[in-house]
């Protein structure tokens, strides 16, 4: 796909600016987009969890490989002790008086002659112990890390997401009330109107309706809203009776550069935890399989097909991760996409409000169009401003989020949240 170059100027149409609308009562507690990002960092407890999981499991380690060196100290006696024997009583050479009495020691621990093993017993007995747990603990080690590293992302993509759409719905929610008390006045005007006899029955009933179901319309909106303030403050770690203002000047990028989507594809093929984690355990098991054939060359006994199946499991687990990594790469793509349409479009309908509205604010002023007129006219600027807005802060969480999945991660299409 050809690489398409988007740069937003945000905003230089002299036509509105953004800094510092804030949404929530006066008197509520003001909190900045950075802000709910840091106390959600310091809400969480799965960071330290994480952490204290990866010593746990570093130290765990740290002994296996103890019993590693073990091991081998006892196989490395046992070969030493097949070549005095053998040099002895096999080649009929002498031993000298160091080797006599080592080879003495020997035998008065493991017996007259050394031990045997059969390629089985060898494997049961010291190689997977010796060559597999630490091994596996090093993999659980490095998944622990990519977990740890990720979650200070994964917590600020779902507190990102959860201000950005409650931003939105706030916004949308307050021109929404504006409509309201304005079908309201309309319907009170027509009760008198009615009265006077001057529209019928059904005109007032019209009115009457219209206001009712713009009325329910907003209350759901406002539960909506609710029901998102809950969420973000759970993740803040805040009160759940806590009033909140959020800010909506966060961060926002001035530029946006919309690379090819095989850009983005090729990054996260190389750097996603998924990948990274089903790659590691694959080579992992590979590893494991190719020491069992070393000691077991026949593919049918249990082992084999135990260890066989496993790097089978292991590298399906791999493929199946690259291939969602892809699938989710290309839907956040194609979102920021469309995302990047809806943003030029509202721009173009937001250019034609303003025109719309300075024209229907010198007819008012005029006297050829009466207030209610320019009173809507004027509702559906702040609505096409509104949306412009929701449209921009759509566009940058889409992208934001489209560059995190390109590395470590999270997903595109990652939960709003993150653990607690």
């Amino acid at each position: 796909m050809q690489k398409k170059i988007v740069i937003l100027m945000i905003i230089n149409l002299l036509l509105f600016s953004i800094v510092g609308i804030s949404y929530g009562e006066t008197g509520d507690q003001s909190i900045t987009y950075n802000e709910a990002v840091n106390r959600a960092l310091e809400a969480s407890d799965a960071i330290e969890d994480l952490s204290d999981s990866m010593e746990d499991v570093w130290e765990q380690r740290n002994d296996l490989l103890g019993v590693k060196q073990t091991i081998q100290e006892q196989l490395d006696q046992i070969n030493r002790f097949e070549k005095l024997y053998e040099k002895k009583y096999e080649d009929g050479e002498s031993l000298t008086p160091a080797e006599t009495q080592e080879l003495q020691g020997y035998q008065m621990f493991l017996g007259d002659e050394p031990p045997s093993f059969t390629n089985q017993e060898m494997l049961d007995q010291f190689i997977k112990q010796r060559d597999f747990p630490h091994e596996q603990l090093l993999v659980t080690y490095n998944q622990l890390k990519n977990q740890r590293t990720l979650l200070p992302d994964q917590l600020e993509a779902g507190v990102r997401e959860l201000y950005i759409n409650l931003v939105n719905l706030r916004s949308t929610l307050e021109g929404q009330e504006i409509y309201t008390s304005n079908l309201e006045n309309q319907y009170t005007a027509a009760e008198k109107k009615f009265e006077l006899g001057q529209i019928s029955a059904q005109e007032l009933l019209s009115a009457k309706n219209s206001y009712l179901i713009q009325k329910l319309s907003t209350e759901q909106l406002d539960r909506s809203a609710t029901i998102l303030s809950l969420s973000l403050k759970d993740m803040m770690g805040l009160s759940l009776e806590t009033p909140i203002k959020l800010t909506s000047n966060m961060a926002a990028f001035n530029t946006i550069d919309l690379k090819a989507i095989e850009y983005y594809e090729a990054l996260a093929l190389e750097n996603r935890a998924e990948i990274l984690d089903a790659k590691n355990v694959y080579e992992m098991e590979k590893r494991e399989a190719s020491i069992i054939q070393e000691y077991l060359t026949n593919p049918l006994t249990t082992d084999r097909l135990t260890y066989d199946s496993d790097v089978i499991d292991a590298k399906n687990a791999y493929e199946a991760a690259i291939l969602d990594v892809k699938e989710d790469i290309t839907k956040g793509y194609f979102a920021t996409e469309e995302a990047l349409e809806d943003y030029e479009i509202k721009l173009d309908e937001y250019k034609r409000s303003v025109n719309d509205l300075k024209d229907k604010r010198e007819m008012f002023n005029l006297g050829m169009i009466d207030r209610n007129t320019f009173d809507m006219v004027e509702f559906s600027f702040k609505m096409s401003k509104d949306a412009l807005l929701s449209s921009r802060r759509t566009l940058e969480l889409n992208y934001y989020k489209l560059e995190k999945a390109s590395h470590l991660g999270p997903a595109f299409e990652s939960s709003t949240g993150g653990a607690r």
